[in-house]
């Protein structure tokens, strides 16, 4: 069985092509904007944190990628930088791993980062969003987010949970298509 974060690349692959804008809305390390980078044709992958830009500039430059736009700013601010048509939109809540534990994502940020997403998708376009429920505002969010997700006209968004019900507090991931 797929790990949490095979499968979710397993999903963003299956929606990108050359031709792709892909949004990395919690760059942290840069392995998400990594990956987005050899598989669409511009990027925009966004922190708040300055440490986080340089690690992914560094991953980046060592990979010889030079697809993507990395901004200081809050995943809430995305539509400032990104008009829309966006194919894949990665979120991966909670901390700079390796970082400082009491710098997070926050749970009114995101929800409102979320919302955006939802625009700014294209037609078929997918929204994949981690959550780490085993850290304080991690749970926070995923308390916020999942039933405002379960809100969403299915007529216009399927939404998929993909969890592993027998492991308490275990990173999770939602799934959004826009139709």
């Amino acid at each position: 069985m797929e790990n949490i974060l095979d499968f979710v690349h397993l999903m963003i692959h299956r929606h990108l092509d050359p031709a792709s804008i892909a949004i990395d809305a919690t760059m942290g390390n840069g392995h998400d904007t990594l990956m987005l980078s050899k598989h669409a044709d511009e990027v925009f992958a966004f922190d708040v944190q300055k440490s986080a830009l340089e690690a992914t500039r560094q991953r980046l430059e060592t990979h010889g990628r030079n697809n993507v736009r990395l901004i200081q700013d809050s995943h809430a601010n995305m539509y400032v930088y990104v008009a829309g048509g966006v194919s894949v939109i990665v979120f991966n809540f909670g901390y700079l791993p390796g970082g400082d534990k009491t710098l997070t994502t926050t749970k009114a940020a995101s929800l409102d980062a979320v919302k955006q997403s939802l625009e700014l998708l294209k037609e078929g376009g997918l929204l994949a969003l981690t959550f780490y429920p085993g850290h304080e505002e991690g749970a926070k969010e995923a308390a916020l987010i999942e039933p405002y997700l379960a809100t969403l006209d299915p007529h216009h968004f399927s939404v998929l949970n993909y969890r592993f019900i027998n492991r308490r507090n275990s990173p999770y991931s939602i799934f959004v298509k826009k139709h």
